[in-house]
């Protein structure tokens, strides 16, 4: 028989796979027997709920099909036969913890649990299941309780899940595993990005996995690709490890007003001016005269103003040392030639902030005049009268554009 091995494909959690040979039995001579009542607590659910109810709940017991108890009963009414996360198709007999089989239509139409004494041979064995909604829980001797021949059925077994922690710190090693189940022929382990590393054999039911930061904080994936005896189908499971990285700031993560900060800057008079820094420091005005000047969050933030000329700081750091800061305050504005019809001229000023105004007064542009060096603030606007106020001056230029 040709064998074709279909990859896996993975949505969300979801757990997708094809199979390369139908697992399928075909019975034309099954006589259908009546089942036996065992069980009169009939919760509302179908047969595949009472399947899900037993396998994945665990609230059925196995040696006769009974509740445990009525309370932990699974919600989740659809066919078994297409739960892909839970679910896998296997060809043995012996492999099978449930069987679904088709009606007339070859549609799913039926599940059912098979009892701890398993299966005989084809559709005959021990199993459990109800009739519909409502109804109470019968054993079988066969697979199926309709009556008429032709009916095709499957054998399915539930899919081990990935046993570790949710969540690694940089640097640490955790060991996860999987179970073992019969009709797993061989484990092979990967990962969904790098900051997961298999640390040592990457087959088997267990793998170890070291956290980094090398795709930074985040969710990612460890991924145990199984695959199954006799058909060779590739399921793939998933289990999502978050990683949470610590940005460590460095001696130049500072900013001023939320820009970079420089050794040098220009700065508004006579306005509030607050500087960021990534690391604790120690400051000093070592020249200069301010406003005021105050520092909060143990020297990461430092608030000041100045009227005219420059201030000078000295900002310490255990490990950055000692970096001075000057911050001159800008006044009024400096036009290397007179503003034209139709556009504004380079500034001698290279950091002037600016404003560019409707006549409704509606602000349309800000920024600094240095990023337009040689080029008009105006440009990309349509034709029309603007008003252009330069800061820290109370002076306006209407321009023409």
């Amino acid at each position: 028989m040709r064998t074709k091995i279909f990859l896996s494909i993975i949505i969300g959690l979801a757990i997708k796979f094809s199979y390369s040979q139908s697992c399928s039995t075909i019975e034309t001579d099954i006589n259908f027997m009546s089942g036996t009542l065992v069980d009169k607590r009939r919760p509302d659910i179908n047969c595949h709920q009472y399947v899900r109810t037993a396998l994945l709940n665990k609230n059925v017991n196995l040696a006769d099909g009974t509740f445990k108890n009525t309370r932990d009963i699974s919600d989740n009414s659809s066919w078994i036969s297409t739960d892909t996360d839970n679910f896998v198709k296997v060809c043995r007999k012996e492999f099978a913890e449930a069987i679904c089989f088709s009606g007339i239509s070859g549609q799913p139409d039926h599940s059912a649990l098979v009892l701890s004494k398993g299966i005989i041979t084809g559709g005959k064995g021990h199993f459990a299941s109800t009739p519909g909604s409502g109804s109470y829980i019968y054993s079988y001797g066969e697979a199926s309780m309709y009556s008429g021949g032709g009916t095709e059925f499957y054998y399915f077994a539930v899919l081990p899940k990935i046993s570790g922690n949710s969540s690694l710190s940089p640097g640490n090693t955790s060991s996860y595993s999987i179970q073992n189940k019969d009709y797993i022929k061989n484990i092979n382990w990967s990962v969904s990005s790098s900051s997961l590393q298999i640390d040592g054999a990457s087959n088997g039911t267990s793998v170890n996995i070291k956290a980094s930061c090398n795709s930074g904080s985040g969710t990612f994936y460890l991924k145990a690709n199984i695959t199954i005896k006799d058909s060779y189908q590739i399921v793939t499971i998933k289990k999502p490890i978050t990683i949470s990285c610590t940005v460590i700031p460095s001696c130049f993560d500072n900013t001023i007003d939320g820009e970079n900060l420089n050794t040098f800057n220009y700065v508004s008079a006579n306005t509030n001016h607050q500087i960021i820094m990534g690391l604790t420091r120690s400051w000093n005005k070592s020249s200069g005269s301010t406003n005021y000047w105050y520092t909060r969050n143990s020297g990461k933030e430092m608030n000041f103003s100045i009227s005219n000329g420059c201030a000078t700081f000295q900002a310490y750091n255990g490990s950055c040392g000692t970096q001075t800061f000057i911050f001159c305050a800008t006044s009024g504005y400096h036009l290397k030639s007179k503003i034209t019809d139709k556009k504004l001229n380079s500034v001698t000023e290279d950091i002037t902030p600016f404003a560019i105004y409707d006549f409704n007064g509606k602000k349309i542009r800000e920024g600094i005049l240095e990023k337009y060096d040689g080029k008009s603030p105006l440009q990309m606007l349509p034709d029309g009268f603007y008003i252009l106020k330069i800061y820290d001056t109370s002076q306006k230029v209407y321009v023409r554009n």
